[in-house]
């Protein structure tokens, strides 16, 4: 392998099953990213005298895999990508998020030739930043094993970027699942009025109503939001009979409009104590070009290697961090409908 470059792409490659890497068998490719850490150790043998004498720089590399990784994960998640704004900045760079007020002008009836009617001023928007921290975490692993094949490298990799990708769509979907007729912005300001939240037993009257007050209000095409199980109670009182309808259903759940609103699917997850995040009872209907949840990471994710020649079990020892943060901005009233 010609140079690290080539190392990440092989292993990023690998960890998808595409390109180069999706030609040759999981031992092979495991193979030659062995190769390549054994070039980096420059022996052909693989102790703790090698692991003493690495260059750093080496398991840098991982760094950089994980960094792609959770870069492109948010980037191409087309659902999560509906309701969430994500912004990748150097560290230092500005954040700050400009959201355009959700507003109409009053229209007056003057006479011909007047121009004296009452003047008003466009608000315009407002600026939000969203606060950061740094997350991490730290994991361990006997080198030799992952060069001996022992240990599947690529899985390294999926777990610490699954458990950080994990960690950030809890942390939106918690801002998400927590909105209601109390919920208030940055300013103070209530974000949904009492007109816009409905509770009780699912009634397909009430879900229309509040479609059509929130698309009056914003001007704007609605969509529903919640999970699989939220969703499907809307199919409970619509018509089945047709086949179409039955296998939309079948297939995916629930049905994907609603009288002509689209419907999408959140997915689940649990919280640390294996309860559910998100409530299987909520229905948010929202019609705004304004993505309500922004992610920001900032910098680039670091990795903190600790000699394994400390540790009397010569186990190798890294420490991920990544500083990011999720906040909540919104520019339209929206609704949610809380089912008993």
């Amino acid at each position: 392998m010609a140079n690290a470059q080539d190392f990440v792409k092989l292993a990023v490659d690998a960890h998808r099953g595409i390109g180069d890497a999706a030609k040759y068998s999981k031992s092979e490719v495991q193979g030659a990213l062995r190769d390549f850490l054994l070039e980096q150790f420059g022996s052909t043998k693989l102790d703790a005298r090698a692991l003493r004498n690495c260059d750093p720089k080496t398991f840098a590399l991982v760094e950089e895999v994980i960094q792609k990784e959770l870069n492109d994960y948010w980037t191409n998640n087309e659902i999560v990508n509906r309701i969430v704004e994500y912004r990748n900045l150097a560290l230092g760079d500005e954040q700050e998020f400009y959201v355009q007020e959700g507003e109409l002008l009053a229209v007056a009836s003057i006479a011909e030739g007047s121009t004296h009617i009452r003047r008003q001023r466009i608000e315009g928007g407002r600026t939000f930043t969203i606060p950061t921290e740094v997350r991490g975490i730290k994991v361990y692993e006997e080198l030799v094993r992952v060069m001996s094949g022992r240990v599947d490298f690529n899985h390294l990799i999926d777990v610490a970027v699954a458990s950080s990708a994990k960690d950030a769509y809890e942390r939106q979907m918690k801002a998400w699942d927590a909105l209601d007729a109390t919920s208030k912005d940055s300013s103070g300001n209530l974000i949904l009025g009492s007109t816009y939240y409905k509770t009780g037993s699912y009634n397909e009257s009430t879900l229309l109503d509040l479609i059509a007050e929130v698309e009056a209000e914003t001007n704007q095409t609605a969509t529903i939001y919640g999970t699989k199980k939220a969703l499907r109670t809307i199919a409970y009182g619509i018509d089945k009979t047709s086949g179409d309808m039955r296998n939309e259903i079948n297939n995916q759940g629930y049905l994907g409009r609603f009288f002509g609103t689209d419907c999408v699917a959140l997915r689940q997850t649990h919280k640390a104590d294996g309860t559910m995040l998100l409530n299987d009872n909520a229905l948010l209907v929202v019609a705004s070009d304004e993505k309500p949840i922004k992610y920001v990471t900032e910098g680039d994710g670091f990795i903190l290697q600790k000699d394994p020649t400390s540790n009397a079990d010569l186990t190798y020892e890294w420490l991920y961090t990544e500083r990011n943060g999720v906040g909540l901005v919104v520019n339209e009233k929206f609704g949610k409908y809380v089912m008993a």
